[in-house]
């Protein structure tokens, strides 16, 4: 909290000093805000929350409080030595907590969001600081100044080059959109896979309807990505958008990047076998049914982000998702949900099935295990058998494995297992029809409809189409 409220604060000190014509930002004031960042400065270093090794989205934040704090205030002994420890600890972070191909490894599309704006606003301050005259501090600092700072010729990062930063962590930062706007669907909200409790780094241009922020449309990571890559992928983002790329192209002083894109696009993954493992119980579903509209089939492509586990096919007219295994990978599963296998369905703009979000945590613990159980996402249900056990608000105890053993535009088949429970779902995609078969060893039952969503943290919705399964 202190992390975010100190970036947000020298943002916003920036955009009200440009326009104070008044004065009204004097010289005691500055004093006082001054003192302020120093004092938060002081007080993220000292309790920093660092587990050691990979560790979790709060150190993140706690790297962009430094970062920005340091890189605002005057240079000193203290300062440059802060500073030079956040380059450093967010370098060995990326590496840890983000994929290659992009994703981060909370299991989480919103907690990815977040995630990616603290190392994005962090990277693009780092460029700004380099093309003034503190940039020799990256070479001259003091390492005794705080624990774990390395000597200058342990350092990832190369003073000598105008990317400065490794080229895979730039590739990273990179992909960390390719994810988002994989998961983003026509209508310009996300997959909700896992958690989301609405956390931002900084709200800049409002996104939805009235005076409702939509807080799963997650465009504003993308507009802020193409002030630091000159991408087509991202370029109408940032027209759509200009706030946020502005931003960044103000705090970098102009970087310009060029990554590498992880290529997560398939024609066909796994070996394709007419008949798998069924188990002895099975329904076949038909998700979707239609009559003389254009093919369901037009246009689809195909990405696969094993690490992160998830397959998404998009086409003209159709956009669905299956999440495989979120939790798979995951240093930290708290954030993730018992939806392996669970499917999002979109066709023409309009939902067929989808996840119901997260809506809440402490304040309501029952409510919130209702939202992460099997029983919220359209898996099967055997019994009162969860796929992974709840540990407290934030704990989950990992037994559910799930793999995808065959995918191409028009087939996905996947299968999950956990205590004892073997099930396989396919997923066929036809013409004019979307059939769902599910095979288990022990008898289930599944629907593909849940009557409330949450689109943000505490936020309730009843759904309103008027869809009916078939």
């Amino acid at each position: 909290d202190v992390s975010v409220r100190v970036v947000n604060l020298l943002i916003a000190h920036d955009i009200l000093t440009q326009i104070d014509e008044q004065n009204c930002l004097d010289q005691p004031f500055q004093r006082k805000f001054g003192k302020l960042i120093q004092d938060s400065l002081n007080y993220i270093i000292q309790h920093a929350e660092y587990t050691g090794g990979a560790c979790s989205n709060h150190y993140l934040s706690n790297l962009v409080g430094i970062i920005f704090a340091a890189a605002y205030l005057p240079g000193d002994r203290w300062t440059d030595a802060c500073l030079v420890f956040g380059v450093q600890e967010l370098i060995d972070q990326v590496e840890k907590q983000f994929y290659e191909e992009g994703a981060h490894f909370e299991g989480s599309s919103s907690y990815h969001r977040l995630s990616a704006e603290f190392v994005l606003y962090a990277t693009a301050i780092v460029y700004g600081v380099l093309k003034t005259d503190r940039k020799e501090l990256f070479l001259n600092y003091d390492c005794g100044v705080i624990d774990r700072l390395r000597r200058v010729n342990r350092q990832k990062y190369y003073l000598k080059t105008d990317e400065f930063f490794p080229q895979w962590y730039i590739d990273r930062v990179f992909n960390m959109g390719v994810f988002t706007k994989a998961v983003l669907k026509d209508n310009n909200e996300i997959v909700q896979i896992g958690d989301n409790d609405s956390g931002r780094l900084v709200r800049l241009t409002p996104v939805g309807e009235s005076d409702e922020e939509k807080v799963i449309d997650h465009r504003t990571l993308l507009s802020a990505l193409s002030g630091l890559f000159a991408d087509d992928i991202y370029k109408q983002y940032g027209l759509q958008l200009p706030l946020e790329a502005g931003i960044i192209r103000a705090l970098s002083a102009g970087q310009i990047l060029k990554g590498k894109m992880f290529h997560s696009r398939i024609r066909e993954y796994g070996e394709d076998k007419n008949t798998y493992d069924h188990g002895g119980y099975s329904k076949k579903t038909v998700l979707y049914r239609e009559e003389g509209a254009g093919s369901l089939l037009d246009g689809i492509t195909v990405q696969h982000f094993a690490d992160f586990g998830i397959v998404v096919l998009r086409g003209t007219r159709l956009y669905l998702s299956m999440v495989i295994d979120t939790a798979q990978n995951a240093k930290y599963a708290g954030h993730t949900h018992n939806d392996r296998l669970s499917l999002e369905l979109m066709i023409d703009g309009k939902y067929i099935t989808r996840d119901p979000g997260g809506y809440i945590y402490t304040a309501a613990p029952d409510i919130r295990d209702k939202f992460r159980s099997v029983n919220a996402h359209n898996v099967i249900r055997v019994g009162d058998y969860e796929q992974n056990c709840f540990d407290g608000t934030f704990g989950l105890k990992k037994r559910a494995r799930a793999e995808l053993l065959y995918c191409c535009k028009s087939r996905i088949v996947a299968r999950a297992e956990y205590a004892g429970i073997e099930h396989t779902r396919e997923v066929l995609l036809k013409e004019n029809e979307i059939v769902v078969n599910d095979y288990a060893n022990r008898p289930f039952v599944v629907q593909f409809k849940y009557k409330m969503y949450s689109t943000g943290y505490g936020k309730l919705e009843r759904s309103c189409d008027d869809r009916k399964q078939i």
